[in-house]
């Protein structure tokens, strides 16, 4: 991670030259940049269908009780299970497995209670989601331990690794509602099949440094 200090922005309503006469031309720059973590290599990936397992699948309707609906084969199209229907319910309860986007959900739609009241995100349900998780397909050492939905966000939601790192944004991994009675709300697990296409060389120290002086 580089750590700088910055200066204050320059508003739009002025010109550079209103705050550059203060620097002189010869002024010494300082970046305190520790750079001992800075990987020298990285890979770039390509996203491929992901067709999740008929265990994968069967678990998911299990969590979802979605039993009495079948168990459908693992397929590359979309596969939907809806819930019996209530008069003027637009959206009932769904399970969704999707291989082009490489995501498996369930949500209660218009039965979804409105409050979040009851919601589990404690240290017991982050274990229940990785379990969940893990039943679901996803590799559990591709998942943070931690729970980073924010906070005033009911639930649970485990980010994605990927060699190591974070997905950036929370835009890959486990997320999952669980009430106190052990009722599941909703969940969604997002992982995309990645394959290596590129092994890359990173910019070194010196040229990161070159980089941020122009």
């Amino acid at each position: 991670m580089l750590l700088f200090s910055w200066f204050p922005l320059v508003d739009s309503a002025n010109e550079l030259a209103d705050v550059s006469p203060q620097f002189e031309t010869n002024m010494a720059i300082l970046w305190h940049a520790p750079t001992n973590q800075l990987p020298t290599h990285f890979w770039l990936y390509k996203k491929v269908p992901q067709i999740f397992s008929a265990t994968a699948i069967s678990n998911g309707i299990a969590l979802a009780s979605f039993e009495k609906k079948g168990f459908p084969k693992p397929s590359t199209n979309d596969i939907v299970l809806w819930a019996d229907p209530s008069v003027g319910e637009p959206q009932p309860p769904h399970f969704l497995v999707s291989s082009k986007s490489g995501q498996m959900s369930f949500t209660l739609g218009d039965r979804a209670p409105d409050s979040q009241e009851g919601v589990a995100r404690d240290e017991a349900a982050v274990k229940h989601a990785l379990k969940c998780a893990t039943e679901l397909g996803a590799n559990p050492a591709e998942l943070e331990r931690t729970n980073s939905a924010p906070e005033g966000v009911r639930g649970v939601f485990l980010t994605r690794l990927l060699d190591g790192m974070p997905f950036l944004f929370n835009n890959e991994g486990f997320q999952i509602q669980f009430e106190k009675s052990g009722r599941v709300r909703q969940f969604a697990l997002l992982w995309p099949r990645l394959q290596r296409q590129q092994y890359c060389l990173a910019a070194n120290p010196s040229e990161i440094m070159r980089c941020i002086r122009r």
